[in-house]
């Protein structure tokens, strides 16, 4: 996965979860996951490394994503700011197509039913040809989703049920596996 396939997709989820979005977006990434998405083979440790990263992400940013406007970047010791101005929203919005299983997965999330939620996982995957990867009872990440084919959605989704529902938190494999 890369860098603006993950920045894409947050904002088409924000979308479906909330709905028009008319303003900008910051979103906030781990500076080892930018690493990730950048193909960096190390962390950067002195100022003069950290600024090639940041002048990095913006140029790649503005060649690859440039429908997303003008980006705005801030670096933290340990985390990067990426702010998509309102245009960026709008023309994922407009011009993004909504990924038909996260879609479906929010519309059955609503139901709060975790037995549903998994049949729906297990349906798509076999309606694509593919499996599932079910790990239940994971500390502190509820039961975990993802699939084994990585086209079919490339995300693990993190499913924890508590006296308040059910709510979920949706990780790249990378940034899920630092975790364990």
């Amino acid at each position: 996965m890369n860098l603006e396939k993950h920045i894409v997709d947050t904002l088409k989820e924000w979308q479906l979860k909330l709905g028009s979005i008319d303003q900008h977006i910051k979103l906030y990434y781990p500076v080892d996951s930018i690493c990730d998405y950048m193909e960096w083979k190390k962390m950067p440790e002195t100022e003069q490394e950290k600024k090639v990263l940041l002048h990095t992400v913006k140029k790649y940013l503005s060649e690859q994503a440039a429908y997303l406007g003008n980006i705005t970047l801030n670096y933290t010791d340990s985390r990067m700011g990426i702010e998509v101005p309102a245009e960026g929203c709008r023309y994922v919005a407009d011009n993004v197509k909504t990924p038909e299983f996260l879609e479906g997965f929010l519309k059955i999330l609503k139901q709060q039913d975790l037995e549903k939620i998994k049949a729906f996982f297990h349906e798509y995957a076999a309606e694509r040809g593919g499996t599932v990867v079910e790990e239940t009872d994971m500390e502190d990440m509820g039961t975990v989703l993802y699939f084994e084919q990585e086209e079919i959605d490339p995300y693990v989704y993190c499913i924890d049920q508590d006296v308040f529902g059910i709510t979920y938190h949706r990780f790249a494999r990378k940034d899920y596996e630092k975790l364990l």
